[in-house]
């Protein structure tokens, strides 16, 4: 069975992908981490949501780069470990957002135009590991991490988002991708979920997931 040379690194904000993917880096994976500081958008958005759409075309245009990126390391014959897919922009929170009156109709439809637009071109992962975990949890490990704007991230906010992820996991499994949820809520430690998916990258865990 050939190797997994593309893995998306999926979850909710504060669940420990970039911790992850930063340890897969050591496996030989080339890291794309999702770089939200790079969002010109970002703390805007969350001092005042109104900035949502303005935000999610941001993150989209990041996204697309990243995914240039991995088509170039993939063609060089490089491994990749993406924290975060452009899928989740779109399904997670975006949806959330349109959901919640923060985008309008017309943004959201143009959105969504643009997203189908670029997604045909996107490269297919081999692998998505999906991190899950509850609202307190995430909310632990966003304040440990200590970025100043996430700070005051509602629960409700949270809970709305895992609410979506949990949507977006079945919608995932009725697809022929490979797709994983692996709850992260008992694993205090990054390495324990990191051996978690080295075991999954084994080619003896690989056939019971194309099986699946």
């Amino acid at each position: 069975m050939p190797k997994i040379k593309y893995l998306i690194i999926a979850g909710p904000i504060g669940v420990g992908k970039s911790t992850l993917t930063q340890r897969l880096a050591a496996e030989g994976f080339q890291p794309l981490f999702e770089e939200p500081d790079i969002n010109p958008y970002l703390a805007d958005f969350y001092a005042d949501q109104s900035r949502a759409f303005e935000t999610q075309l941001a993150f989209l245009g990041h996204r697309l780069q990243q995914c240039r990126r991995v088509a170039d390391l993939l063609a060089a014959g490089q491994r990749v470990v993406q924290d975060r897919s452009m899928a989740e922009d779109s399904y997670i929170f975006t949806r959330h957002h349109y959901q919640q009156g923060l985008i309008s109709e017309r943004d959201y439809q143009t959105y969504q135009t643009l997203y189908q637009g670029l997604a045909d071109f996107v490269p297919k992962a081999d692998l998505i590991v999906y991190l899950s975990a509850p609202v307190p949890v995430l909310q632990d490990r966003i304040r440990e991490r200590g970025r100043d704007y996430e700070q005051e991230i509602a629960a409700d906010y949270l809970q709305d988002l895992n609410g979506l992820y949990t949507q977006w996991a079945q919608a995932c499994r009725q697809t022929r991708q490979p797709f994983v949820e692996l709850p992260t809520a008992g694993s205090r430690h990054p390495e324990e979920i990191a051996q978690q998916v080295l075991a999954l990258l084994q080619p003896e865990a690989r056939r019971v997931l194309r099986s699946a």
